[in-house]
């Protein structure tokens, strides 16, 4: 009998170890249950998600605030992908937020914070969401409008997928001065991977989305997401293309110099361009006041509508819109 006892308590203490390992915290982001469900070797998504968030979040407070602080004008990646300088402080302003995670209003009282949810999983109500992964094989990471949730497909934790970005996924530079992916590069299963193909920076592509005050499509298939594209972006359009911050990203944090150099016309302000550049004269001046931006569901249904306009990137089903992803290809 007093085995028996033993035994129930061992058993009630593993339980309770296992609730509390079940519910993940990686600093301001809530990571589902869902992710425990899932192991790539002896580890479970929710585990890699959490390391990757911290990294992530440590790389954001160290590495980038260095780089957009003292190397604004010289830095190879700020220059690729962002081209003035007089953008830096929108930039750097949409890092912290990132960092910091503010709570968000996605059209619910109180606003919720973000929750990483992994797929598959078996709750009922998520089964429409996850077809998108069946569906569009690129996708990797995804959010639906008026959601507070990001989706993440379970190809996100294949093995040759890195977690973070690598100096070997850096592009180099052909003779006509554009970027290609480097011959002796790191490889994936179908060729070299690019410098986005890693979790941490897809992960920033899609928290860029929530936190960028102007995330609107910048093409008539909506985002732009090859590397030279990004970098031959007019520098407003590289503010609203969530995958210029995640190329910036991957470039500090890879330590890639052979970047695109934009040419001077480039960089010199557009006439079309002076009322966007007093909103983002009002956006910096309102982050020093203390602001922080919030998702904006105005700018979600702009999104929507144009969405549904050109047929791209609806979610059938009835359960939304998908309005921002990103891909490994």
């Amino acid at each position: 009998m007093v085995n028996l006892r033993a035994n129930i308590f061992l058993l009630s203490i593993f339980v309770s170890a296992r609730v509390l390992v079940r519910a993940r915290q990686a600093g301001p982001y809530k990571i589902d249950e869902s992710c425990e469900q899932h192991f790539l070797g002896n580890t479970t998504y929710g585990a890699l998600l959490e390391k990757d968030i911290g990294d992530m979040r440590s790389n954001l407070r160290d590495k980038l605030r260095l780089d957009l602080t003292d190397n604004l004008r010289t830095s190879p990646a700020f220059r690729a992908f962002f081209k003035s300088p007089k953008s830096g402080d929108y930039v750097k302003n949409t890092f912290q937020t990132i960092h910091l995670g503010p709570r968000i209003a996605v059209g619910q009282n109180p606003p919720t914070a973000i929750t990483m949810v992994c797929l598959p999983n078996n709750k009922t109500e998520n089964q429409a969401i996850q077809q998108v992964c069946i569906d569009q094989p690129d996708i990797t990471l995804f959010y639906v409008e008026g959601s507070p949730e990001l989706w993440i497909c379970e190809r996100a934790f294949l093995e040759w997928i890195p977690a973070a970005p690598t100096h070997t996924s850096c592009p180099m530079l052909g003779e006509d001065g554009k970027m290609n992916l480097r011959e002796d590069g790191l490889a994936g299963p179908e060729g070299m991977l690019p410098l986005h193909a890693n979790r941490q920076t897809i992960i920033v592509h899609e928290l860029a989305h929530f936190y960028s005050e102007f995330d609107f499509p910048v093409s008539d298939d909506g985002e732009v997401y090859d590397t030279q594209a990004c970098a031959e972006l007019p520098d407003v359009d590289q503010l609203m293309n969530a995958q210029n911050y995640a190329l910036y990203y991957a470039a500090v944090l890879a330590g890639c110099t052979e970047l695109y150099v934009p040419s001077e016309n480039e960089v010199e302000d557009d006439d079309e361009h002076k009322e966007l550049r007093k909103l983002l004269h009002a956006a910096d001046n309102r982050h020093k006041l203390g602001g922080t931006p919030v998702y904006n569901l105005t700018t979600a249904a702009t999104l929507r509508g144009f969405l549904d306009t050109q047929g791209i990137w609806h979610v059938s089903g009835g359960s939304g819109n998908v309005v921002g992803y990103d891909v490994m290809s």
